[in-house]
């Protein structure tokens, strides 16, 4: 998102973050499905329809593994000066396969620890009405200026 680094002193609670819109594709998850279980996938309800609606799903889902992955891309993304140091993530609904979603987040809190700025955000995985799809808590931390 950001090309230069951000600093502690440059966040305010309540600031935004993103959003940034992306679309997961069937390609996206089967290649990461590939990678993840390389020994016989588990490939049933995030890659077939038909295997996941047999579970009672709408249809192929995203693996929570590869959710919390593009959460965390989504925060480090933010700048080049960002390190994530803890995410906490609550799976509310499915998300789907070929869907627009919204990663967005929020900053919710900062402190000073050892001389290194931590700032604690909300990010939400969330579709274009609005409706919360995943919630996560991320704690982050940023250089301060003069250190």
């Amino acid at each position: 998102m950001l090309a230069e680094p951000l600093f502690f002193e440059d966040l305010e609670v309540g600031q935004s973050i993103g959003p940034n819109v992306v679309v997961i594709t069937t390609e996206q998850v089967r290649a990461f499905m590939g990678y993840r279980f390389r020994r016989g996938p588990p490939m049933g309800r995030f890659l077939d329809d038909s295997a996941a609606q047999e579970e009672g799903l709408p249809a192929a889902v995203l693996p929570a593994q590869f959710i919390i992955a593009l959460i965390s891309k989504f925060v480090t993304d933010w700048s080049p000066s960002v390190t994530l140091n803890k995410l906490d993530v609550v799976f509310r609904q499915w998300v789907l396969h070929n869907t627009p979603v919204h990663f967005q987040g929020i900053v919710t809190g900062k402190n000073l620890l050892d001389a290194q700025g931590q700032v604690e955000c909300d990010v939400f995985v969330q579709k274009p009405s609005g409706e919360r799809l995943v919630f996560s808590k991320a704690v982050v931390e940023l250089p301060v200026r003069g250190r």
